[in-house]
């Protein structure tokens, strides 16, 4: 399966997974500025969901983003979605 996204501040990313023939097509929209209000917005056919992004620090200086998820409130590196679920969430970092 071939899965590409490539996104930045303010940007969208129309995106088509394949093994071949299209089995999934989605858009990607995301806004990030540090210290000010960030999201994640994932279209992907009936799936409209908006994660919000928290800047974190990092030791030797710079920081990195994290997903809020949805349903913990927890930061997470990685986003999934369960077979047969409607809600994409975070595996906790």
């Amino acid at each position: 399966m071939h899965r590409s996204i490539r996104t930045f501040t303010g940007s969208s990313a129309d995106r088509v997974w394949n093994t071949g023939e299209e089995i999934a097509r989605g858009l990607i929209t995301t806004h990030m500025e540090v210290g000010f209000e960030a999201w994640l917005r994932i279209k992907l056919g009936e799936l409209n969901q908006w994660i919000a992004l928290v800047p974190r620090a990092r030791h030797f200086g710079g920081h990195q983003w994290y997903f809020v998820c949805p349903t913990t409130s927890r930061n997470a590196s990685v986003l999934w979605m369960p077979p047969g679920g409607h809600l994409i969430m975070g595996f906790a970092s």
